[in-house]
């Protein structure tokens, strides 16, 4: 499954992602993508008590 940042990066072809600059804001913006997941992950009315470690591995597996 493609995160909403995969698919940005998809629609932008003509930015060079290897530039220090862009290379650098896509990492920051994967990051806090990463994050807002997890989180929503943690809140998302579980059933059963959710540690950051589950909400770590939900990314993973969905998202790598």
């Amino acid at each position: 499954m493609k995160t909403a940042i995969d698919w940005l990066v998809s629609k932008l072809p003509t930015i060079d992602w290897d530039d220090p600059y862009y290379k650098a804001k896509l990492e920051e913006a994967k990051a806090m993508e990463k994050e807002q997941i997890m989180d929503a992950y943690m809140e998302g009315g579980q059933w059963v008590p959710c540690h950051r470690n589950s909400c770590e591995k939900y990314y993973n597996e969905t998202f790598e």
